[in-house]
């Protein structure tokens, strides 16, 4: 069959119809070149009905037929499973798609598009539903059909524009040459709503085909229901669930009376994953023994919460965390809080003591007191520190002086009657 002999509308459906069925192989790095031979051995068939209903149309098929009959075989797995999906296909086997019959292969396709993209509601018309959707969003340009109405090309900028505003300044942006209307209607579609052109502006304007016009704006409506459900899922994605959301850390398992401690509440949504964002309102509540503990609870941004507190008393305390007045997931948490015990590691020297023994001439331990003993302790910053002498009355003198000026050198020197004691002055490090 010639192009000189296929009628117009022949050939805008196997354009369009080629085009749309492409947008679906790609998926599976897949193309049909000419749809009236690229479907005659069932692969790509195969391909497209799987990735438009994510089902499988035969668990074992021809993955390399050579023969006619292995061919036909894979068609005839296509049209059972359409069959089975509820669809009445009437005089068509796989011999007719094997055969190249280009106006059963068209409609075909025109039977799947019906089924999964324009998606005709058990009582209504394909044409009617849509037609009606047209209206309601360009009433003013009074659409009653998908052929000669949209030939000037300004109803499809006219639709662009009310699905997604902002696109056109109309009727501003309307030309006076209808394929130059229908080109910037198709192309902004497909630049800003990542609509695909498988329509020719071309053919919308001189050969306006009522399957290829249909299927081509159905895309429309698909975009506002796709961004219905984006918002939708966006919203769920944002949206935490009291019994999804979790708390963990330190400050639910392991406490010690009077030391800070932490723990995390993360808020997860419907799905189980944590929300990407902050701005929920969960309460904590958290008792002790002696009534309740204050606390302190940042947002992280990012759909984490830390909440910090300190309690001040041993023994058992309940942790409660809400949303909404629901518990989150385990929630209230029970735990026993430890009392507060000396740690080596943080403790530290902040006195030092030492005995001066005094003793006569000879060397000779004196056993009596009342020797005038003195002790001057300078710190490496250049501050004194505080000491102080007690008399023992046994010939001792017990010395202490303070490291209140922290780590660092500490020269003591100690004087008994007016003259250095042996020994001194020494130098302490403080570390």
């Amino acid at each position: 069959m010639t192009t000189e002999q296929t009628p117009n509308w022949v050939n805008v459906q196997k354009k369009t119809f080629t085009r749309w069925v492409n947008t679906y192989l790609a998926e599976r790095m897949m193309k049909c070149n000419d749809l009236q031979w690229d479907l005659g051995d069932g692969l790509n068939l195969i391909a497209l009905l799987e990735v438009i209903s994510s089902k499988t149309v035969a668990t074992k098929y021809n993955k390399n037929p050579k023969m006619t009959m292995q061919k036909v075989e894979n068609l005839n797995f296509c049209i059972n499973f359409l069959t089975n999906e509820g669809i009445k296909l009437v005089n068509i086997d796989g011999t007719d798609i094997a055969d190249g019959n280009l106006k059963i292969i068209l409609g075909l396709i025109w039977t799947i598009i019906l089924r999964y993209q324009i998606q005709v509601s058990a009582d209504g018309s394909a044409k009617a539903e849509l037609l009606a959707w047209v209206r309601s969003k360009i009433p003013e340009y009074n659409i009653n059909n998908f052929t000669s109405d949209w030939a000037d090309g300004k109803a499809i900028m006219a639709l662009a524009e009310a699905v997604e505003p902002g696109q056109f300044n109309l009727p501003a942006d309307f030309s006076t040459d209808a394929v130059t209307n229908a080109k910037n209607g198709i192309n902004s579609a497909k630049n800003k709503m990542s609509i695909p052109d498988i329509l020719d502006p071309e053919d919308m304007v001189h050969h306006p085909d009522e399957l290829a016009n249909m299927t081509y704006i159905s895309y429309f409506r698909d975009y506002l229901d796709v961004l219905r459900r984006r918002n939708e899922e966006l919203a769920l994605e944002r949206t935490p669930v009291p019994a999804n959301c979790i708390a963990y850390g330190p400050g639910l398992e392991n406490v010690t009376a009077q030391e800070d401690t932490s723990f995390t509440i993360e808020a997860k949504n419907v799905h189980g994953r944590r929300v990407p964002v902050g701005g929920h309102s969960f309460d904590v509540n958290i008792q002790s023994p002696n009534g309740q503990v204050p606390y302190k609870m940042n947002d992280n941004g990012d759909g984490t919460y830390t909440v910090l507190y300190n309690t001040p008393v041993m023994g058992p305390h309940v942790i409660e965390v809400k949303l909404k007045d629901q518990h989150i997931k385990d929630s209230p948490f029970n735990l026993n809080v430890h009392p507060s015990l000396p740690w080596a590691a943080t403790s530290g020297i902040k006195e030092v003591s030492f005995v001066v023994q005094s003793r006569d001439r000879l060397g000779k331990d004196k056993t009596s007191g009342g020797a005038k003993v003195e002790c001057s302790v300078a710190h490496e910053s250049g501050k004194s520190a505080e000491s102080h002498v007690t008399d023992n009355g046994n010939g001792t003198y017990g010395v202490t002086y303070s490291l209140a000026h922290g780590s660092g050198k500490y020269v003591v020197s100690v004087v008994l009657n007016g003259n250095d004691v042996g020994g001194t002055p020494f130098v302490q490090n403080i570390s």
